[in-house]
């Protein structure tokens, strides 16, 4: 009943608070944190060195969850000035809308952290709310001094967010053109006003959405418009976006003055690379050379947000940011004949995909190919760490398309794509069961692809850190850990890691009827069960493609009788596959194999029950836990007392 008055009465209060006479639909206060109660976008295109854009809001603040979501936060740089910013908060019994100070609004460096440097800002209002529902209202203006990314309309910008309702303008010269990208949204309307042409596109009325389980990006989901230039004057420079080659050769040219290197470092790695058996040797020479010379420091000033530091200067400080480095490298492969390409991509550990219609910058970091050092395949190297083996991206940029900067022949490709197979963890398991229902485990473990990027940075922990690590992420519960040891090999192209160590675990097992029951595979907390949804609403993604292999033998105590073990048991799906099979392996020994892959993949929502029944077969068969009978003349120590 309680719960109910509070319903009523908050829901009373909201025409009260924004002094509107009509209700808000109720499916768009159910599961909201905030509604976008009114947003008006203007992108205003005046010629390729002048653009606006204008934006006025107005929204609704239900609860805490809310009020995090209500920050604006407007980003802009010495070529993005901010012209307008002003807003105001209505809370209930206010008399009239309170606006935001001067002192209300913070400005702050974007640089996040030590080694980041930037020229780039950033205004921030964050509203504290007293007293739900409020009501807050925003409006501001940036102009553009040319660029080639204008802004894009992303009418809901949150889970759990409603919108009641939101529109996006355009309006541009007559007879320019412009590329637009529509997704989830209504088809624009088209009008023409003077010598400008308009589009115009809204949004009515859009319930709020809860995140699930392993979804595709955000903007795979939600509406969303992009709008760009087929050409562009940015920092002085001219570029053209009519197709991807021509976008790197825009790359290119801002490259092409960095590529400075001395003849006296030159001849130094030409030196150094003279007795090398082949190019393989010689590039791996060079790149380790790189990582023992340099360290990584971001630097987003200006155009050098896009255009690397000279070779020489990075040289001879011994830092850069990704750009930087990976043309430094580009400039060290070339000064010992190694053929070597550029490429910026989308780095990052989530699953992530490049719009080849949109040609233009929707990447994040630089990388370098070699293309023609191995036969049939692709070196890439990450030239921003000095820990990563020669050839090994992993995660971070591996699976999926970056753009390779070649004069005249710049285009999208795929990055090395890394299977299940080739993501690799298999362990071998000793198990000994003790009388205290504890265990002895010993462990090698090898771990391959992706897997060997989990783990390769405890190869830097110290002891101490190395055990605290372990045991908070990789150990069971209740686990004491007697040693461990970590080898870090890095031989190209398959760079392994591995871990032996040994731990006690308690009340492992159970005393039952005489007997004991235990779990024949001691790892399965490690795979957790997928999230059940009665009804699945959006498609669904497995972007960790993986394998599993583990061998674990069981030493059953004395006189412990090895009667039916559990049957052998397989599973197939499009999602993965599962086996295990149970076998004596001596007289008082159980071995288990257990294999498990998962297969990477966008699947379509109504698969994704399919998908929760294999992981949850999985689980179940995960815990199998026999009973072993005691025989009749076994004796317990405890009996002598």
């Amino acid at each position: 009943m309680r719960f109910l008055i509070y319903v009523f009465l908050f829901s009373f209060s909201i025409p009260m608070v924004f002094g509107q006479e009509e209700d808000i639909d109720e499916k768009l206060l159910k599961g909201a944190d905030f509604v976008m109660l009114e947003s008006e976008e203007e992108l205003i295109v005046e010629s390729e060195e002048e653009i606006t854009f204008h934006c006025r809001q107005k929204l609704l603040v239900l609860n805490r969850e809310g009020m995090e979501k209500a920050r604006l936060t407007i980003y802009y740089d010495n070529s993005v000035k901010i012209t307008q910013l002003e807003g105001s908060i209505k809370e209930p019994g206010y008399k009239k809308p309170k606006k935001f100070k001067d002192s209300d609004i913070l400005d702050y460096a974007t640089s996040p952290y030590a080694g980041y440097v930037t020229d780039n800002r950033v205004k921030v209002i964050s509203p504290v709310i007293a007293r739900y529902p409020a009501v807050i209202e925003y409006e501001y203006t940036k102009n553009y001094d040319g660029s080639f990314v204008y802004p894009k309309w992303y009418p809901v910008q949150y889970y759990r967010e409603a919108v009641l309702s939101s529109e996006f303008t355009v309006s541009f010269p007559k007879g320019m053109k412009l590329r637009i990208r529509e997704h989830n949204t209504t088809p624009k309307t088209k009008k023409v006003v003077g010598d400008k042409e308009v589009y115009q596109w809204s949004l009515k009325d859009y319930s709020p959405k809860k995140k699930e389980y392993k979804s595709l990006p955000f903007t795979s989901i939600f509406p969303n418009v992009s709008v760009q230039p087929y050409s562009f004057i940015y920092e002085g420079t001219k570029g053209s976006l009519e197709t991807w080659s021509n976008f790197g050769d825009y790359i290119v040219g801002l490259n092409k003055g960095t590529r400075d290197l001395s003849p006296e470092v030159i001849a130094e790695v030409q030196e150094m690379t003279k007795d090398a058996a082949n190019d393989l040797e010689k590039a791996q020479i060079i790149y380790e050379y790189m990582q023992s010379k340099t360290r990584y420091v971001s630097i987003q000033l200006g155009i050098g947000g896009l255009k690397p530091f000279n070779a020489s200067e990075v040289h001879e400080k011994g830092y850069g940011d990704c750009k930087g480095l990976s043309n430094y490298t580009y400039n060290l492969m070339k000064a010992v004949g190694i053929d070597a390409r550029y490429i910026i991509i989308k780095g990052g550990r989530k699953y992530t995909t490049v719009d080849e219609e949109m040609v233009g910058s929707q990447f994040n970091h630089a990388i370098l190919c070699l293309p023609n050092i191995v036969d049939q395949d692709t070196v890439w190297l990450e030239c921003t760490s000095q820990m990563s083996p020669f050839g090994y991206i992993g995660r971070f940029t591996g699976n999926r398309k970056a753009l390779v900067i070649e004069e005249g022949n710049s285009k999208l490709v795929d990055t090395k794509q890394y299977t299940a197979e080739d993501n690799l963890q298999e362990r071998k398991t000793t198990v000994k069961l003790k009388q205290d229902k504890s265990v002895w485990i010993q462990t090698h473990l090898t771990a391959k692809g992706f897997q060997y990027g989990g783990y390769n940075r405890l190869e830097r922990e110290s002891e101490e850190d190395l055990k605290k690590e372990f045991l908070k992420k990789y150990a069971l519960s209740a686990s004491e850990l007697e040693s461990i040891e970590v080898q870090n090999d890095k031989s190209y192209p398959d760079p392994t890691f591995t871990m032996d160590y040994t731990i006690n675990v308690r009340n492992y097992s159970k005393i039952v009827n005489g007997g004991m029951s235990f779990n024949l595979f001691p790892y399965k907390g490690s795979y957790s069960q997928p999230k059940r949804y009665r009804s699945r609403k959006t498609d669904f993604v497995i972007d960790y493609p993986y394998t599993d292999v583990d061998t674990v033998d069981i030493y059953l105590l004395e006189g412990m009788i090895q009667k039916a073990l559990p049957t052998a048991q397989s599973l197939e799906s499009e999602f993965g596959n599962y086996s295990t099979s149970v076998v004596k392996n001596g007289e008082n020994c159980i071995r288990l194999i257990r294999k498990l892959t998962i297969k990477r993949g966008v699947y379509a929502k109504e698969k994704y029950g399919d998908y929760y029944s294999f992981m949850k077969k999985v689980r179940s068969y995960d815990s199998m836990a026999p009973w072993m009978e005691y025989s009749p003349d076994y004796k317990d120590d405890e009996d002598d007392l």
